[in-house]
């Protein structure tokens, strides 16, 4: 119910101060809320963590397609786009098989599904931070970035 609360406010911030940090804040949140999920005692807490992971969810899926999109040449993006939307099918397909393996395996039940869904943004935030800004952003985006960035993204998205 929150990715388009997430969306809406991450896509601001990366059109406001690039790709990268905000990636990085979206991992962070990640990393934090995935363990945290673990923690949870009760199913309100759990649907709460549960509920704020969605803002971050909304938020990376955005900036990721911006980041691999927009330097991308025409003619592939259709299919770098599908690589990326399937990217869910192969999430739950890895979830499945993590959960096979973690799951009633230790005393703590379903928590280490969680607590090991935290390590892998540890790895994407390294890579990323090695990774430049994209050149459409800092060709387009980023000299334009002063103003008003929400209005720039819809002034832009109203022209051909």
């Amino acid at each position: 119910m929150f990715r388009s609360v997430g969306s809406i406010l991450f896509g601001i911030a990366a059109d406001r101060y690039g790709r990268r940090w905000p990636f990085v804040v979206n991992n962070i949140l990640f990393i934090v809320l995935e363990l945290g999920t673990g923690f949870c005692q009760t199913y309100k807490q759990f649907l709460a963590c549960r509920a704020l992971f969605g803002i971050a969810m909304g938020g990376l899926y955005g900036n990721v397609a911006a980041t691999a999109l927009e330097d991308c040449p025409e003619e592939a993006r259709g299919l770098i786009s599908g690589m990326l939307q399937q990217g869910y099918a192969f999430g739950y397909l890895l979830a499945a098989a993590f959960a096979r393996g973690l799951v009633n395996t230790t005393s703590h039940g379903w928590r280490p599904l969680y607590w090991f869904g935290a390590c892998p943004p540890v790895l994407l935030i390294i890579f990323r931070l090695c990774l430049p800004e994209t050149d459409k952003y800092t060709r387009e985006i980023g000299k334009d970035r002063e103003g008003n960035v929400a209005q720039h993204s819809f002034k832009r998205g109203k022209s051909p």
